[in-house]
């Protein structure tokens, strides 16, 4: 994750995580995480994984409330995608405090929206 500043970690945090392709597809990924949830995430609830596709690709995207960790202040309201693209799988997320989980969805869906690899995506 990367911190523009020093101090209190920001209300919005957004992360980036390229890996590795998996073979069994983001949707499955994204649910074996859903159901990681609970031992990964303390007070882990709401969550849902739904198959929609990124730039005509097949992705799956994962939303889950969860309480936090002990300098955020309270529950946090998490939206992560992922997706198979450029020879990788990305997964893009988004976090907000629950109060603010709108504001935080546009944020999310801003970044999702223009998010592009360099050099295009379609490279191995």
């Amino acid at each position: 994750m990367w911190r523009a500043r020093s101090g209190p970690p920001p209300a919005f945090r957004i992360g980036i995580h390229p890996q590795t392709l998996d073979p069994r597809g983001a949707a499955r990924v994204m649910r074996e995480a859903h159901a990681e949830g609970p031992q990964r995430y303390e007070g882990y609830r709401d969550g849902r994984v739904t198959e929609t596709t990124h730039n005509g690709r097949p992705a799956a995207l994962w939303e889950f409330t969860w309480n936090g960790a002990r300098d955020d202040g309270g529950a946090r309201r998490t939206y992560d995608p992922s997706w198979d693209e450029g020879g990788r799988m990305y997964d893009v997320w988004a976090s907000a405090p629950v109060a603010e989980k709108d504001e935080g969805r546009r944020h999310f869906d801003t970044v999702v929206d223009t998010f592009d690899l360099p050099g295009g995506g379609d490279r191995p």
